[in-house]
């Protein structure tokens, strides 16, 4: 198993993406250990081993799921919000698979929801973006598995981007004349409001909170 490396800030020092073509097996034992791995990925065999997300990221991230599960689910019967799960076209699914921040399912796409990852798509993969990371890297690998929605939100500016599915890639679409991004997938608007992140189910302005709170 190859495996790269891509951060763009650890502990105040500048580093550079690597490439080791086979990964000591103590390396594998210690970040099991630690749980350092619970970030990894494993793209087409080679593993990507993330840094831990900074306090802002895993803020802004808690946050938006604690409102999909206060507002979005309850608008539908069998929706579901999850935390980081691996999704993979694969049944050994161990060897290729991503893992969006948060993963929102609808009842028909909970068909593919196994016990330990999703052989198929999700309804909406949301990516809290991070400075050097390989978030958009990952958006051929969700149109390979039919997501229909891509959320990419900025972890400092909290500016939101709707990506939505077409055909066999996406387009990034466009914010209306009052700045809002509306999801298809699931009836919510985004709106990046100064240094926040602006979100309501459409039409429903008692929804709206401005993240993180």
């Amino acid at each position: 198993m190859a495996m790269s490396q891509q951060r763009s800030v650890w502990e105040g020092k500048v580093t550079m993406k690597g490439v080791m073509l086979e990964v000591p097996a103590h390396i594998l034992e210690e970040r099991r250990i630690s749980g350092a791995d619970q970030w990894d990925e494993v793209w087409d065999g080679v593993l990507h081993m993330n840094p831990p997300p900074s306090v802002a990221h895993q803020d802004l991230e808690g946050q938006i799921e604690l409102w999909l599960r206060q507002f979005w689910v309850p608008t539908g019967l069998g929706n579901k919000v999850f935390h980081q799960v691996a999704l993979s076209p694969d049944e050994n699914w161990v060897h290729n698979y991503r893992t969006p921040d948060v993963v929102l399912f609808r009842p028909a796409e909970l068909l593919h929801l196994q016990p330990t990852y999703c052989h198929g798509p999700c309804s909406v993969a949301i990516e809290i973006r991070s400075p050097g990371d390989e978030t958009y890297e990952k958006l051929a690998f969700y149109a390979q598995l039919k997501v229909p929605e891509i959320w990419v939100i900025d972890s400092d500016s909290r500016a939101p981007e709707v990506h939505k599915l077409d055909a066999t890639k996406y387009q990034r679409e466009s914010a209306g004349v009052d700045g809002w991004f509306t999801s298809a997938a699931i009836n919510a608007m985004l709106k990046q409001d100064g240094n926040s992140l602006l979100i309501q189910i459409v039409g429903d302005e008692a929804t709206r909170r401005k993240l993180p709170e």
